[in-house]
């Protein structure tokens, strides 16, 4: 990320709805795994409050601490996660490849973010942010509970997959 670039949304490029990629984003969604167990008019009506972005690599989507209000479907490409030492340093945590979430955690709990995600190399991404989360949920609450139930599966696999890395430290 370049120091004049802003992070986040605000410092990536929109992809209009008139834009092919819109289209991909759409098509992307419906082979997803984290969307199997939505239809096709469910994917069309989640695509309606979702916002396409392009980032390139080493731009921020989002920065530890900030409290940005959104979350980030990967279409294309991948996210380095990476988290402050506390010694002035960054290590990187994770990565986020294409077809995963990142940013879930601070939607649902309005928390600032746990860590960092910068592009790996250049990224196609939906965002949804919490009004348009909000939107949806009030026009369909039933879409709405799908996508949480599928925001909480996501963070519970997480969560499990942490547990089973943590136990490498004990003893």
């Amino acid at each position: 990320m370049s120091a004049q670039s802003p992070a986040g949304l605000d410092g990536l490029s929109r992809i209009t709805e008139h834009d092919p990629l819109k289209q991909l984003i759409k098509s992307k969604l419906s082979k997803n795994p984290l969307f199997r167990d939505f239809t096709d008019d469910e994917i069309a009506r989640l695509c309606q409050h979702l916002k396409g972005y392009k980032a390139e690599k080493g731009d921020a989507v989002f920065l530890e601490g900030q409290k940005a209000g959104y979350l980030c479907i990967i279409i294309d490409g991948s996210l380095d996660v990476v988290k402050e030492t506390g010694t002035g340093k960054s290590r990187k945590i994770t990565d986020v490849p294409s077809g995963h979430m990142a940013g879930e955690m601070s939607l649902i709990d309005g928390e600032p973010h746990s860590a960092t995600a910068v592009a790996a190399e250049p990224v196609l991404l939906a965002a949804l942010t919490e009004k348009s989360l909000n939107d949806l949920v009030s026009e369909s609450p039933a879409l709405g509970a799908k996508l949480y139930r599928e925001m909480a599966r996501l963070i519970s696999q997480r969560l499990r997959n942490t547990d089973a890395e943590l136990v490498n430290y004990l003893d």
